[in-house]
């Protein structure tokens, strides 16, 4: 998060050596956050956005606080690089879900929201029984 940051919702970074874009979500709460546009495509709801939701500040997520929003975005950046094993990614998404039971609802709904591909189911099977 970066104030000075310009309020385009999709900019290019000048900190890489190659041009990344930019996007920027705003949680329920008001927090913006910028991520890299690699990551933010994990979102299917945020590449569906990606054309015709945008306003300016970033993209509005009116039902995801900026704690779960930050827990998300943590989990698709992991993904996104996906420079890590399938054993060293399981092993994180391990240790990912081991929060309590109300946070786990609250990214499970998030990720339902957000429509990550397979990733809500995946956590719903994590769900204490």
């Amino acid at each position: 998060m970066n104030p000075n940051f310009p309020s385009s919702s999709v900019t290019l970074s000048s900190y890489s050596s190659t041009p990344k874009k930019i996007v920027v979500l705003r949680s329920s709460d008001g927090v913006s956050f910028e991520v890299e546009e690699e990551a933010a495509l994990l979102f299917q709801t945020i590449k569906d956005g990606m054309e015709d939701c945008w306003v300016e500040g970033g993209l509005p997520l009116p039902t995801i606080n900026r704690q779960i929003l930050s827990l998300v975005i943590d989990y698709c950046k992991k993904h996104a690089a996906a420079s890590a094993s399938s054993e060293d990614l399981d092993s994180w998404d391990a240790d990912f879900v081991k929060v309590e039971q109300n946070t786990l609802f609250d990214i499970i709904l998030a990720a339902n929201y957000l429509n990550i591909r397979g990733y809500w189911i995946w956590l719903a099977r994590r769900w204490p029984t």
